[in-house]
């Protein structure tokens, strides 16, 4: 398979905001053409036929163009590398997939034979009335009906690990430490105590707490969440910032939200986070919802 190298990432970021009407998204389409087959091929035998193939790719190239400027746009103050871009423009291409196979009997049957497969590999059985059952001893012998059990698992997984990306994004992004502190912290709250984002949001601002105050509150939270998998290492760029001095030499750490602007804390921490899930979500636009 092709990697998009950092010469390609340049090539295709500049197309995004300066396409030449001639050759316009030529090094995109090019690396797509590199990328692509591969997958296709790989896969080529759950495809209805030949023309639904072609259909795909053709598809999957048009809403990469169509969304490439909003993808670099809205990542402006995130890590960007071709890593990250070879990643979206595969979850375009496999979401571009599934919704061919959505549209014929064919396609909906290799579907069904995807999900058999990974109802095998998840554990799950069959009770007498046909309804699955997950694995006892995995799952405390959970009964579900249809594929339910085996959506909300994979679903699970698939949350979990889409947030566990989300939040090294934000660990490590060019927001400032208040901005970083609160979107981890809602996201942490809501998870922790099944909560909606707004009323995560009031208990921070209610609290009007330091941003060293937040930080504590935050790692007492991710202990609930081991699955997380958080290390020290990873919060010391954050924790270098927070020592950092202001010009009337006060700590970032000593600091509260209503230093940082004259808005109210919740006005000014929902803004932040609102502009925060946008651009991920417009990074991760297929793989499930941020709220």
């Amino acid at each position: 398979m092709y990697d998009i190298t950092q010469e390609d990432f340049l090539k295709i970021r500049n197309e995004a905001f300066h396409p030449q009407a001639e050759e316009a998204y030529a090094a995109t389409f090019e690396v797509m053409e590199r990328m692509f087959p591969g997958y296709l091929y790989a896969r080529r035998a759950s495809f209805p036929c030949e023309e639904d193939l072609e259909d795909c790719l053709m598809t999957a190239q048009i809403r990469i163009i169509e969304r490439l400027r909003r993808y670099y746009f809205e990542r402006e103050d995130m890590e960007q590398s071709p890593e990250s871009l070879q990643r979206w423009m595969f979850t375009v291409l496999k979401n571009c997939h599934y919704t061919v196979l959505r549209q014929t009997e064919g396609g909906r049957a290799v579907l069904q034979r995807m999900e058999q497969k990974a109802a095998a590999e998840l554990g799950m059985t069959y009770t007498a009335e046909g309804r699955m059952k997950l694995n006892p001893e995995e799952e405390g012998g959970i009964t579900d009906g249809g594929f339910d059990a085996l959506y909300k698992k994979e679903d699970t997984r698939d949350r979990r690990r889409l947030l566990k990306i989300c939040f090294d994004e934000i660990l490590n992004s060019k927001s400032d430490v208040q901005i970083v502190l609160a979107w981890l912290t809602v996201s942490t709250l809501m998870l922790v105590r099944d909560i909606k984002k707004k009323e995560a949001i009031a208990a921070i601002a209610d609290a009007d707490p330091t941003m060293d105050e937040l930080f504590r509150m935050l790692l007492r939270l991710l202990g609930q969440l081991p699955w997380m998998d958080m290390e020290a290492e990873d919060f010391k760029p954050l924790l270098t910032r927070m020592r950092g001095l202001t010009q009337d030499g006060r700590s970032v750490g000593s600091l509260r939200f209503g230093d940082f602007t004259g808005q109210s804390p919740r006005e000014y921490i929902s803004k932040s986070i609102n502009k925060r899930n946008d651009a991920l979500t417009a990074r991760h636009a297929d793989c499930g919802d941020l709220e």
